[in-house]
Parts: C-alpha cells; sequence; structure tokens
C-alpha cells in the first residue's frame, strides 16, 4: 500500500476508519526518507476517511 501511494505521489487517499493506521505508517515511511536524505521527494498523503 505505501509504495502504491508513495510512487505516484498521491497527496490524498480515501480510507476507511479501520485503514487510517496504514495511512500513519505511510506518512511516517515517506517523512523518515525525506528526513534521512534531506530532501521533499515523497508527499505525505493525508486521508480521507470515508463510511
Amino acid at each position: 500500500m505505501a509504495a502504491d501511494i508513495l510512487g505516484y505521489g498521491i497527496d490524498a487517499v480515501p480510507v476507511g476508519k479501520d485503514q487510517v493506521q496504514h495511512l500513519e505508517m505511510t506518512r511516517d515511511i515517506a517523512r523518515s526518507f525525506n528526513k534521512t536524505y534531506n530532501c521533499e521527494l515523497f508527499i505525505e498523503p493525508k486521508a480521507i476517511v470515508t463510511e
């Protein structure tokens, strides 16, 4: 899931309430990479919670 989101540079992802933690993990990966390599390559996607 993280590779699909980060690879396409998506900035908002529709997710169910039970999937928000997966998107948080994706945000952590993007933040960690950007900080480690001192760049802004990956966008930290925002969750659009659907029901």
